[in-house]
């Protein structure tokens, strides 16, 4: 199964930059959530327009292994 996590294109070059992601979703890091919020395929535009749609900065779409 191929599961997605929707990230600012700023948190994913930061991560990229340390090594390590932090975020777990949009203004909430993993240490403070516990887990990072994930879709799979045929859910993750969904979720990027139900919580996504008014960000204006760039977006990526992560596929996590």
């Amino acid at each position: 199964m191929r599961i997605f996590h929707i990230a600012t294109l700023a948190d994913w070059e930061a991560a990229r930059a340390s090594g390590a992601y932090t975020t777990s979703t949009r203004g909430t890091t993993l240490a403070d959530e516990g887990f990072i919020h994930a879709s799979r395929a045929d859910q993750w535009e969904a979720v990027r327009a139900a919580f996504y749609a008014d960000v204006t900065e760039p977006l990526v779409l992560l596929e996590i292994d």
